[in-house]
């Protein structure tokens, strides 16, 4: 099922219909791109594109194992199927424009200058554009498993290698900042206005400061933080296994009953 709220918390509207919605993205119109999984064996998801009041208006199936997508500055799409190791790049109506193959892909983020970035954790991050040949990769050593763009520019990545850590990069791939999280975090969301960057572990989540300063920690359930997001107000928003929590900037944490929260996204 997919929940409708309101900056509230309150619920808004219900969509049924799904088997196990996976991953959701807003869309400028209002609406936005889910990702459903079908069956177990591949390929096993579906990509549905919903429109603003919560009508299915079509979906494209065939995908093994998507790890992340975005929206582009054109309505377009980009799709990092991790399972065939493959980029996509789908027209506003769904079909396929463009597809490159990229080894150990496991995170896609959309950068400025229609730019996107994408994490592979063979040790590398690659640069995108649409209608581009091949990309630009720069080697990280570790094991990229989130990339995320940083405030004025830069990228943060995850390193999924014991010990865990977040790193900040400027814009011309120079290491600027590395934060040791030690725990299994799989991802990260960073907020525009203010730059902090939000992480969930194993029994945890914490906000870190553009200068690596814990701004905020919380205790959760050992199953949260895989699912966390930052809306236009500073907000996180963090999906634990029984509940949606919102922490306010002041620390203030509001709670809503929910079961197996999978995404959160924002128009």
């Amino acid at each position: 099922m997919i929940w409708k709220l309101s900056s509230e918390m309150s619920v808004r509207q219900k969509l049924e219909g799904f088997r196990s919605p996976t991953w959701i993205e807003a869309t400028a119109d209002g609406g936005f791109w889910l990702v459903d999984r079908l069956q177990d064996s591949p390929p096993c998801a579906e990509i549905s594109r919903m429109s603003s009041d919560g009508a299915r208006r079509f979906a494209v199936a065939g995908f093994r194992s998507i790890v992340g997508l975005a929206v582009g500055e054109e309505g377009d799409l980009w799709v990092g199927d991790g399972g065939d190791e493959m980029l996509f790049r789908l027209s506003g109506e769904g079909r396929v424009l463009e597809s490159w193959p990229f080894e150990g892909l496991s995170s896609v983020t959309m950068l400025k200058a229609a730019r996107v970035a994408v994490a592979s954790s063979s040790g590398c991050i690659g640069f995108f554009r649409a209608r581009c040949q091949g990309p630009l990769v720069w080697q990280t050593g570790g094991r990229p498993v989130c990339v995320r763009p940083a405030r004025g520019g830069g990228l943060w990545w995850l390193d999924g290698d014991y010990p865990s850590a977040l790193v900040r990069l400027d814009a011309g791939g120079t290491e600027l900042l590395r934060i040791s999280t030690y725990s299994a975090a799989k991802r990260f969301e960073v907020d525009s206005a203010s730059g902090d960057v939000w992480i969930g572990g194993e029994g945890w989540t914490r906000c870190f400061s553009e200068e690596g300063d814990v701004m905020e920690e919380l205790e959760c359930p050992a199953e949260t933080a895989r699912v966390l997001a930052v809306d236009g107000d500073s907000r996180c928003w963090v999906a634990t296994g029984t509940e949606l929590r919102v922490v306010e900037a002041t620390g203030v944490v509001s709670r809503l009953e929910m079961r197996r929260v999978m995404d959160v996204g924002f128009p």
